[in-house]
């Protein structure tokens, strides 16, 4: 009798398994919403640059969120017993649509001590909008580095003669000394047509009490011509008199001596100098003063 019951149970169980099997049900996992209760999730990027050069310019950090559908604003707070680093604005807000937004940290740049190590940390102020698997609060440790001095037109009227916009940075301790970024690329090299070998990172140069600007005694510029590595070289290395690089109404003027340098010496020139213009911030055009 009970062995007839177990069979009954067994039938009627069976029955009702191809029953849910004929009406198609299937297993749908929950959404990443739905497992925090948080329809936002928002986070500070767990990714971003947690140690930072400072340069006078905005520190970016970027937030995140998983949903995308609504107008979105989170509080922001930040902790800093210096005074040096505060928030530009203490939201962020994002719009319908987007994903990520940036936190802006700002920093008095000339209250930073040189080679001092300083810290501060960012937090979104508002529980609720972070899951327990977002980042609410992140650390960050800052040092003063160059000072970057924005955008400069350059000028080289011996292998070029075109005029760009370069980077110019100055030296963090204040002093008169700085460099410009990159002043000749990969891609300027090669629309001259000349072989590649690297790119300089920068060209640095100081400008004294008498308006005389000191340049490099050798200053490769990463490419070759005609089997040779070039060079420009200063009143120190040059085999002829140079005059001296000056400025004056924030153009400066550079005398150098192009030469060319084979296993790690002057090999050959032209027996001519060279000259370059950087027109620094609140300087003139150079394409008006070149006629360009």
């Amino acid at each position: 009798m009970k062995s007839r019951f177990l069979n009954i149970v067994l039938v009627c169980a069976l029955g009702f398994i191809a029953y849910s099997c004929d009406k198609g049900y299937e297993y749908e996992a929950a959404k990443a919403e739905q497992i925090t209760g948080n329809k936002n999730d928002v986070t500070i990027d767990p990714n971003c640059i947690r140690k930072i050069e400072a340069d006078g310019s905005d520190i970016q950090v970027l937030i995140t969120r998983t949903n995308a559908a609504e107008v979105t604003t989170v509080p922001l707070s930040l902790a800093d017993s210096t005074g040096i680093f505060s928030l530009k604005s203490e939201s962020v807000t994002f719009e319908a649509g987007e994903d990520s937004v940036y936190a802006l940290v700002g920093c008095s740049y000339d209250d930073m001590v040189t080679d001092v190590l300083y810290d501060f940390e960012l937090s979104i102020n508002d529980d609720a909008l972070v899951s327990a698997y977002g980042i609410k609060t992140i650390a960050f440790s800052c040092k003063k580095a160059w000072k970057k001095l924005g955008k400069v037109q350059f000028y080289e009227d011996w292998f070029f003669g075109y005029i760009w916009e370069k980077e110019l940075i100055q030296s963090p301790d204040g002093q008169p000394i700085y460099r410009l970024l990159l002043p000749f690329t990969q891609s300027d090299i090669e629309e001259a047509e000349f072989d590649f070998v690297s790119e300089t990172p920068y060209l640095e140069f100081s400008i004294n009490e008498d308006n005389t600007v000191t340049i490099p005694d050798e200053f490769e510029l990463g490419f070759i011509f005609s089997g040779y590595n070039c060079y420009f070289l200063g009143p120190k290395k040059s085999t002829i008199s140079l005059d001296p690089s000056i400025v004056d109404d924030n153009l400066i003027l550079i005398n150098w001596f192009p030469g060319l340098y084979s296993g790690g010496r002057l090999a050959a020139s032209w027996g001519q100098a060279s000259s370059a213009l950087i027109s620094l911030p609140g300087g003139p055009d150079l394409e008006m003063l070149l006629g360009e």
